[in-house]
């Protein structure tokens, strides 16, 4: 189900009392922005850090750049992260979301994908569309040089989409989009199973 889900210290014990994992599963659109001011809103003064957890295939710029505002109100007050973990996806406007934080962190197996900002209803790239996203990745403080790249490639203004991992982004672009790599390493607790007393060694 799409949306945001909070989890604290009393779902998580690893989790500091002063922090707040926010995921957000979903495309970048209507009612994002409006949900996310709802959660500021609620954050205790004991809040200090907040991570936000992406897995999302884009959306709306209008909402993105929403978002982005509601992200500057909360840095204002809270340490922000951004997090998109290995296997997941941040692609096309979810960049922008991405980006505003200071600390960004990725797995080198996450998707990543870019492409012209289009209006309602096509896939055709809108120029000044496109100008206000690239304007936007250039403020969030993406590198000039990959966004350059994207241009001359002609991924900005024609129907499809520039894929990339976070690998990609971080060793070959150095796109300053991530700014930490995850451990492709992800250790789990052992499990074992239970036994059931009524199904005896032969």
């Amino acid at each position: 189900m799409a949306g945001f889900s909070l989890v604290t210290r009393s779902e998580n014990a690893s989790v500091p009392e002063s922090t707040v994992i926010l995921r957000y599963e979903g495309p970048i659109d209507h009612p994002m922005a409006d949900d996310l001011q709802a959660i500021s809103q609620e954050l205790g003064e004991s809040i200090e850090r907040v991570i936000l957890e992406l897995d999302s295939v884009g959306g709306e710029l209008n909402e993105a750049s929403k978002v982005i505002d509601v992200l500057a109100d909360m840095r204002a007050r809270v340490t922000l992260k951004t997090l998109v973990r290995q296997g997941r996806r941040c692609l096309s406007a979810c960049v922008l979301v991405f980006m505003q934080a200071e600390t960004r962190v990725a797995g080198g197996a996450s998707a990543w994908m870019f492409h012209g900002a289009c209006p309602p209803g096509t896939n055709v790239p809108s120029l000044t569309l496109t100008a206000r996203f690239t304007t936007l990745l250039r403020d969030a403080g993406v590198d000039p040089q990959f966004i350059r790249f994207l241009v001359q490639e002609g991924c900005l203004d024609r129907p499809g989409g520039y894929w990339a991992s976070g690998y990609e982004l971080f060793h070959v672009h150095k796109a300053n989009i991530i700014t930490r790599l995850l451990d492709p390493w992800e250790p789990l607790s052992p499990s074992r199973g239970v036994r059931d007393p009524q199904i005896q060694p032969r």
